[in-house]
């Protein structure tokens, strides 16, 4: 079992640290968010650059995988952008119990060591794919015993999230566009 200095806490200190850092990195986040035209763009490599930005997501990361009741013994990162999130959470994780194995997915996919009885947890910067999301599922999942979900950082559209439920593997967002955007 994974415990936090958040956990060890009074669970309305732990809730208090947690939330504290929802706030600064969602104040963080929409200075890295841009409007262009109808869109808004996160310019993901400067999000993780800005000082304390992957600390917060990987307190929030871990903190929401043990709320989900998932403790994974691998986290696999989707897509590049994603690999600083695995590592935040790693680290995070590391300082509280014992460490998770980080991996790409195309080094998952080719790590010999990866056990049939491994659960994973599949980390993602946005969800905005689900057909490429549930792709990496399933070439995951011949590896694997269980995946046990995806951790989204920025859920884009909730239409996305409802196909890879569908499919049968919960999502956990830390924060929507919604929620950033301040609608």
């Amino acid at each position: 079992k994974v415990v936090g200095y958040f956990l060890k806490t009074k669970k309305e200190e732990g809730l208090k640290i947690t939330q504290s850092n929802r706030d600064i990195l969602r104040e963080i986040i929409r200075n890295n968010v841009t409007k262009i035209g109808e869109d808004w763009v996160i310019e993901f490599t400067k999000l993780f650059s800005s000082p304390g930005s992957l600390h917060c997501f990987g307190i929030l990361g871990m903190y929401e995988m043990i709320a989900g009741g998932w403790h994974p013994k691998h986290i696999v990162s989707l897509n590049p952008e994603a690999t600083p999130l695995c590592t935040a959470i790693a680290d995070h994780h590391r300082k509280c119990s014992q460490g998770l194995r980080i991996s790409s997915l195309e080094d998952f996919e080719d790590d010999t060591r990866a056990a049939k009885s491994s659960t994973v947890v599949i980390i993602s910067n946005m969800l905005d794919d689900p057909a490429g999301t549930l792709s990496a599922i399933a070439n995951i999942r011949w590896r694997v015993a269980k995946v046990l979900g995806i951790l989204v950082a920025i859920e884009s559209v909730i239409e996305n999230r409802e196909k890879i439920e569908t499919a049968g593997y919960p999502v956990i967002s830390l924060y929507s566009m919604k929620e950033i955007r301040g609608t």
